[in-house]
């Protein structure tokens, strides 16, 4: 199915992309449910994906600690030292990615 859907969204314009991820969250969605292989195809295909923010201003990473989605996290270590900056940032409540795993 994610081949599927992927394939009609390499059709569309980026700005349709963009739209289409924002409204719902189809990326964060997918970090809540664990879903790896669209994650993976999106940011494939375009990798500023990952520096999408949900409106808590929380990245895909964020979201995955947060549900513990543990194969989502895992992506953290294929973007090099961008981690360092992911790690570090901090959402609406001053909660870094750390404070989030603690919940």
């Amino acid at each position: 199915m994610e081949e599927r859907l992927w394939a009609q969204v390499q059709r569309l314009e980026r700005a349709d992309v963009l739209k289409l991820l924002e409204e719902p969250p189809i990326l964060h969605e997918a970090a809540k449910v664990g879903n790896v292989g669209l994650i993976t195809m999106l940011t494939r295909s375009d990798p500023d994906l990952i520096w999408k923010l949900d409106s808590n201003k929380h990245y895909i990473f964020h979201t995955a600690v947060l549900h513990r989605q543990e194969n989502v996290f895992s992506l953290i270590h294929q973007i090099g030292s961008m981690k360092e900056l992911i790690a570090i940032s901090v959402d609406d409540n001053h909660n870094n990615i750390m404070h989030l795993a603690g919940n």
